[in-house]
């Protein structure tokens, strides 16, 4: 009587093994190199402005007016209108209201 071989996965454990140490490999020495490329270039770049450097702000700073617009009014016909049927909201003067 003979006895069946059977194939165990002790072939492929060194493919299964090696390929994902590859890849680990692979991206670790990508990520070492994307730093090396980002302090190379951050030492290349102009260095931040000192304090004294700052731009100063304006002594008075202009102060800025509040309105309030008159809101136009919209038919209340029953008929829909389009958008180029209503009146345009940039191209004429704006009516301030006096209330606000």
């Amino acid at each position: 009587m003979t006895t069946p071989k059977i194939q165990l996965a002790a072939p492929h454990d060194l493919a299964v093994g090696i390929g994902p140490f590859v890849v680990g490999v692979v991206v670790v020495l990508l990520l070492i190199g994307a730093v090396l490329y980002g302090r190379r270039r951050r030492a290349r770049a102009p260095r931040p402005p000192r304090p004294e450097e700052q731009p100063v702000p304006p002594q008075n700073p202009v102060e800025y007016e509040t309105q309030t617009r008159e809101a136009d009014e919209v038919p209340q016909d029953g008929h829909r209108r389009k958008p180029s049927e209503l009146r345009s909201t940039g191209t004429r003067p704006d009516k301030r209201n006096e209330s606000g």
